[in-house]
């Protein structure tokens, strides 16, 4: 499912304007990578948790599956396999961060 699909498909689901869930949506995102890049766990509920941790230079993330979203998956006969996956960002600067938005 592609990003335009997803908030489609929340926008539907919830009764709100693409509009807001998109704006919804950056600010989570917004929110989490200033706890990341303060190194702090970034808990995005019912969906994930994600940790950094910096070596060389870079900062690794590592997302696990909320309890939440592992129970839903399961009822929902999709497969568990992919629930849990390790990404790698390069370290970004505070003002970097600004830029994206």
């Amino acid at each position: 499912m592609t990003s335009i699909d997803r908030v489609r498909e929340i926008s539907q689901l919830c009764g709100m304007s693409e509009e807001v869930v998109r704006a919804v949506l950056k600010a989570e995102a917004e929110s989490a990578s200033k706890s990341l890049l303060n190194g702090e766990k970034a808990v995005l509920l019912g969906r994930c948790i994600i940790k950094p941790r910096e070596k060389d230079g870079e900062i690794l993330l590592s997302c696990t599956a909320s309890n939440t979203l592992k129970r839903l998956v399961q009822e929902n006969d999709v497969n568990r396999e992919n629930l849990q996956k390790t990404a790698k960002f390069k370290h970004i600067t505070k003002m970097q961060f600004e830029e994206l938005f």
